[in-house]
């Protein structure tokens, strides 16, 4: 292993957020769950604390996982919360049958989690459509995947940038960038319906600077007023569907539940910025995700 995957391995072991965190959404849909003894796939699984948080808050499931990065197993199998972490290379599993290992677990999963996985794929539909054999016929897939439209990338680009980081939206290792209308399609095209919606807000983005400087106040006012311009994170519960409309359907249902948020963000946008002192309306923009 180099020491480029030995550092990539760790630099995704970060604490799960009380809010504003996908990985949060997703222990909320399992706490909620009616049965108690599910079965669930961690894809992407990296160190595994998103397994040990699930295990924490119900023993009586059982958690698998798939990882590519050797290291970053090493580390999710000393948490002792998954029953199995299976070594696999997503963009290589579509190329070939799925090993002998993976594929008895056909039609066996409650849920199967696709944590901020989706973007670091060469063919992420077609891995979803795969790994919808692992699905139970009543069961889910839980995506979360970051928003190219937020309004930080926006902002750049109207000033010619397009800076990778280490984390983030423009995360390096990124191949595939997405908005809410492209991964509604994706989600039809892979024959899943949206069942239940949520997002993680921050419109400064995660670049390591303000994106908005010195960007015209007209150019401003165009990104702030799109409601999508304020989403760091879709987060998404979808399940089987086979319904010709599906990518309509599926763009309305999250257009429509993302509606509030300007209104929110704007009105809270605006009594910020009247107040005198830049370190207390800093402060601010970091407490509400602005």
């Amino acid at each position: 292993m180099t020491a480029n995957e030995i550092e990539r391995a760790y630099i995704y072991e970060n604490e799960i957020l009380d809010k504003n965190d996908p990985r949060r959404y997703f222990i909320d849909f399992i706490k909620n769950a009616s049965k108690k003894d599910l079965k669930i796939l961690d894809v992407g699984c990296a160190c595994g604390i998103l397994g040990a948080a699930i295990k924490s808050q119900n023993s009586n499931c059982k958690v698998y996982g798939i990882e590519y990065n050797s290291e970053s197993i090493s580390v999710a199998e000393r948490k002792n919360c998954y029953e199995n972490i299976i070594q696999a290379d997503l963009n290589e599993f579509i190329k070939s049958p799925p090993h002998q290992q993976i594929e008895q677990f056909y039609n066996s999963f409650d849920f199967i989690i696709f944590g901020d996985v989706l973007e670091h794929l060469y063919e992420p539909e077609r891995v979803l459509t795969e790994f919808k054999k692992f699905l139970k016929s009543d069961g889910q897939i839980f995506i979360s995947i970051p928003n190219i439209a937020n309004g930080s990338i926006k902002a750049d680009l109207f000033k010619n940038n397009f800076n990778y980081t280490s984390v983030g939206i423009l995360d390096k290792t990124h191949i595939r960038f997405f908005t809410y209308k492209t991964f509604a399609e994706m989600l039809a095209n892979a024959e899943l319906k949206i069942v239940h919606y949520e997002y993680t807000k921050n419109i400064q983005g995660t670049q390591p600077y303000n994106a908005y400087k010195r960007l015209p106040f007209l150019i401003k006012m165009h990104i702030v007023s799109d409601k999508h311009s304020y989403v760091l994170q879709y987060i998404v519960r979808c399940e089987h569907s086979q319904n010709d409309n599906l990518a309509v359907i599926n763009q309305k249902y999250i257009d429509k539940q993302t509606s509030s948020l300007l209104i929110y963000s704007y009105i809270l946008n605006c009594f910020i910025k009247i107040i005198p002192f830049k370190n207390v309306r800093n402060r601010l923009r970091d407490i509400f995700n602005l």
